[in-house]
């Protein structure tokens, strides 16, 4: 039987040899990072959905990415009662007759095609 201090010494050396923790490197080329290194420019625009829905939004001029989307509706009075109602295509167009218009096929994306 060995000693107890070589014994600690064999089992302190082993120790020092194994390595416990390895740090994981990033990836050089990272497109989360290239997408959020800068400050978002958002432009308004109507999102034209499939050809069938209109949204009204915000996108990023420099990445693309789709923020602030909704359905324009107008507030109005209906038997003494405030409602809100979802414009049609025609009062859409001539209300935001002045913003870009982007095509795109799901507006549950996240960016559109710059």
């Amino acid at each position: 039987m060995q000693p107890y201090n070589d014994r600690d010494e064999n089992i302190q050396q082993n120790f020092e040899e194994t390595v416990r923790y390895k740090k994981k490197k990033q990836s050089d080329v990272s497109k989360i990072k290239a997408k959020s290194s800068h400050k978002h420019i958002k432009k308004e625009c109507l999102f034209v959905c499939n050809s069938k829905n209109i949204y009204y939004g915000h996108y990023c001029t420099v990445c693309g990415k789709i923020t602030d989307w909704t359905k324009p509706m107008i507030k109005e009075k209906l038997n003494g009662r405030m409602v809100y109602r979802c414009l049609s295509e025609k009062e859409i167009f001539e209300e935001y007759k002045d913003l870009e218009h982007k095509n795109i096929t799901d507006i549950f994306n996240k960016y559109i095609s710059m």
